[in-house]
């Protein structure tokens, strides 16, 4: 249409070449595609989509050199040719040029839309090998605009733990900037694949070692204190169980019925000694309703080092309070919440504090 309505008009002709070579218009044209991007050439110069109309056609399977010096020139023209771009990466890749394949994968992404929904999900893979790890950190610690979004891709998606620990490592190092939410969920990457010194010290790089308490964070169940879990409270409501926590009422609050549902929880760093678990709570519900506090041993789930069981009684609210030992070898532990309803019957229950402290210290 274009080109019927203006036929001198080199991007109208370079959109003819680009359609007479493209198979989704009906089969393609080679002849008539190379004279289209020839006369768009004649008319404008610098045409980027004609040189590269120009490229494809000049290339040959096994052999990219006739076509390489044209896509080169059409890269250079214009850096927003998600279609040259594509060529370069798989071109530079076949010639095992690491680095310039990935300044290409750079400039492609920065374009956006299209390009991140092709390319991610190939730079996530790549972090596979572990050959790749440094060349595309190196990358990450240019800043590029589109780090935060490739992250969170890899986060989610990266297959070999190791790779992703020296990834986040180096762009730790080097200082890269990345969202707070990113940043959180490379502390609960490392948890979940059991790396609980790495997931320690990277916590505390974002939060500061002051910050950085041992013990329970945000023993009052403060909304406002979340975040980096599961170095703070992971609340949840599982089935017809549900758990919250608010401003408007303080603490942990658990209603519903359950057999037996794990509403919250939250990795603590404790060192071997003697310490003692105290909560505030209180527990309504009919006989057999119970809130099971757990610690745990994070490296050996089944290892269990105590246990708070709290039911209904008299008075409704109340303190408890368990002395327990934690033994060497158990660096990091999980402390548990879990409610059920007794009778098939709904319970509530309010938690309004839950700390831990070493033995003989004041609270």
């Amino acid at each position: 249409m274009a080109l019927k309505l203006w036929p001198v008009d080199g991007l109208a002709r370079a959109l003819a070449a680009e359609r007479a070579n493209d198979p989704e218009f009906g089969r393609p044209n080679p002849k008539l595609a190379r004279a289209e991007a020839i006369r768009a050439l004649e008319r404008q110069p610098i045409l980027p989509r004609a040189v590269r109309v120009l490229g494809f056609l000049a290339d040959q399977p096994g052999n990219s050199g006739r076509a390489r010096p044209l896509m080169n020139l059409a890269a250079r023209l214009t850096r927003r040719d998600i279609h040259t771009e594509l060529w370069l990466i798989n071109d530079l890749s076949a010639q095992g040029k690491t680095a310039a394949t990935l300044a290409h994968y750079d400039i492609a992404l920065r374009t956006g839309g299209l390009s991140n929904a092709v390319l991610f999900p190939i730079l996530s893979s790549a972090m596979n090998d572990a050959e790749l790890v440094g060349p595309i950190s190196d990358l990450l610690a240019k800043r590029p605009p589109w780090i935060n979004e490739f992250l969170a891709m890899v986060i989610t998606s990266a297959q070999v733990p190791a790779n992703f620990a020296d990834l986040a490592r180096t762009i730790a190092a080097r200082g890269v900037p990345v969202d707070k939410r990113i940043s959180a969920m490379i502390v609960d990457r490392y948890a979940r694949d059991g790396r609980y010194d790495a997931a320690w010290r990277y916590f505390g790089t974002l939060v500061g070692p002051e910050q950085r308490s041992a013990s329970v964070r945000d023993p009052k169940f403060i909304a406002t204190a979340a975040g980096f879990e599961p170095f703070n409270w992971h609340v949840a409501s599982l089935g017809d169980m549900n758990a919250s926590t608010g401003e408007a009422t303080p603490g942990l609050v658990i209603e519903g019925t359950s057999v037996d549902a794990a509403v919250a929880w939250q990795l603590l760093h404790l060192a071997p000694g003697n310490f003692v678990a105290r909560v505030l709570a209180e527990v309504r519900g009919p006989s057999g309703s119970q809130v099971a506090l757990t610690l745990t041993c994070a490296t050996s789930p089944e290892r269990e080092i105590g246990k708070i069981a709290l039911t209904p009684g008299k008075p409704a609210v109340g303190r408890a309070s368990y002395s327990f030992t934690l033994p060497p070898g158990c660096p990091f532990q999980w402390l548990r919440v879990a409610a059920r309803s007794g009778m098939d019957q709904p319970m509530t229950a309010q938690i309004a504090e839950l700390n831990i402290s070493a033995a003989g210290s004041r609270q």
